[in-house]
């Protein structure tokens, strides 16, 4: 899981209704990805398909790449649809007929700017610490 992806998307949660589109998000966090080649493209996917995987995993929460969108079909890639099919969000087509992913991103702005899930959950180990937190054990 990419943590610079990670902590890149949720900045961008806590600010009112900004999104990313996947040039910006590969520009600002610096990856060594080429989106006009089928590779580049394929790592992209990969990358975003892990962090919301990861998000999802740890106590449900939303699936922070739908904060990310293609800039030409200003919509979500397929990819995010099958993603969130393989979580049990429902079929893909029907989610991306709906435009599910710019409900999810709303869920993502209302989670991350939740002060205390902020405070608990945004660095990656904030989800791993087990019985205690940092603040608990100190």
């Amino acid at each position: 899981m990419n943590e610079t992806v990670r902590t890149y998307l949720i900045d961008l949660a806590r600010t009112k209704d900004k999104i990313a589109f996947y040039g910006e998000l590969v520009r600002d966090c610096n990856l060594p990805i080429d989106l006009s080649t089928d590779a580049g493209q394929l790592a992209l996917k990969e990358t975003l398909i892990a962090v919301s995987t990861y998000e999802h995993n740890n106590d449900g929460r939303p699936l922070i790449t739908s904060l990310a969108i293609n800039k030409e079909r200003h919509d979500h890639g397929y990819g995010f649809y099958e993603l969130a099919e393989k979580l049990g969000f429902g079929k893909g087509k029907k989610l991306q007929a709906d435009e599910w992913g710019f409900i999810e991103a709303q869920r993502c702005r209302s989670y991350w700017q939740d002060p205390k899930n902020y405070t608990r959950f945004k660095d990656a180990s904030g989800s791993e610490q087990g019985l205690f937190t940092t603040a608990e054990l100190t």
